[in-house]
């Protein structure tokens, strides 16, 4: 999965938390608090300047699709770096 392939979704941000992280991989998913669908997601997903993220971090996100049409999550910020 690669940040450059995916269609958007919608521009709605949920919220959710860090399930997995595989740092050698660069793959992860996330839980969104209400329920529902876990997904995952890729290291380009997350802008952070060396670091990676950790489980049971919150983050916010948004729904796109990656290279094969599955939902995946997109454009991921730690919770308390979004702005209302």
């Amino acid at each position: 999965m690669t940040a450059a392939r995916f269609e958007k979704e919608a521009t709605m941000i949920i919220y959710g938390t860090i399930k997995t992280y595989d740092e050698n991989r660069g793959r992860g998913s996330i839980a969104p608090e209400g329920g529902g669908e876990i997904l995952r997601f890729g290291r380009g997903d997350v802008p952070l300047k060396g670091e990676q993220p950790r489980e049971r971090e919150r983050f916010s996100y948004e729904i796109g699709r990656d290279a094969v049409g599955k939902n995946c999550a997109v454009k991921l910020l730690r919770a308390e770096a979004v702005k209302a």
